[in-house]
């Protein structure tokens, strides 16, 4: 029992001596220790379209995600008749959808609008030309002053007939069609 005690004191008195050491500095290397982290943030850029203006609403800018989920990649928009296009607004053209976008870009980043397709039957090819307006949207720079993304908000797409000679003689199908292309075209 005596050498059992003896053998608990020094294993005791052993511990003792390694505690008062690490606290002294001389077993660890230095007082502190560091987990140095290294990353980065992807360049992101979205653009979409919907019917209907966002107006004062903001809560489709907060992030990528929402954002995402608010917008569209196409609109169908579909007219009873070709003539209000032709009767049209002192701003240019009937609304046929809202442009949108969002960015962490530190630039801005541009997109140009265009017709791809005037209004073409598919039934003849006859086609009536349109035009587009703005032919071009800019979807601003991150401003990190005040950590809000860059944004492009409610820019209406107008479209206007452009070749009234060719609507006022165009026959009577019910299948014209016309494509918009937005596309992004400058960007760093």
């Amino acid at each position: 029992m005596k050498k059992t005690i003896a053998i608990l004191l020094v294993l005791v008195i052993g511990m003792v001596g390694v505690w008062a050491a690490a606290a002294d500095g001389n077993i660890a290397s230095s007082d502190t220790a560091l987990i140095e982290l290294t990353t980065k943030i992807n360049k992101n850029a979205m653009f979409g379209l919907t019917t209907t203006a966002f107006g004062t609403t903001d809560t489709a800018f907060t992030n990528f995600i929402t954002f995402n989920s608010n917008t569209l990649d196409m609109i169908e928009y579909t007219t009873g008749d070709m003539s209000q296009y032709v009767e049209v607004d002192s701003n240019g053209g009937q609304i046929v959808g809202y442009l949108h976008g969002l960015s962490n870009y530190t630039t801005a980043i541009d997109l140009g609008i265009a017709v791809t397709k005037s209004f073409t039957s598919e039934a003849n090819g006859y086609v009536v030309g349109i035009a587009a307006s703005p032919s071009s949207a800019t979807i601003s720079a991150v401003n990190t002053s005040t950590n809000a993304l860059g944004r492009l908000k409610d820019s209406a797409i107008r479209v206007k007939i452009t070749d009234i000679p060719a609507y006022n003689a165009a026959p009577a199908y019910e299948d014209y069609e016309a494509t918009i292309t937005i596309s992004v075209t400058t960007q760093s």
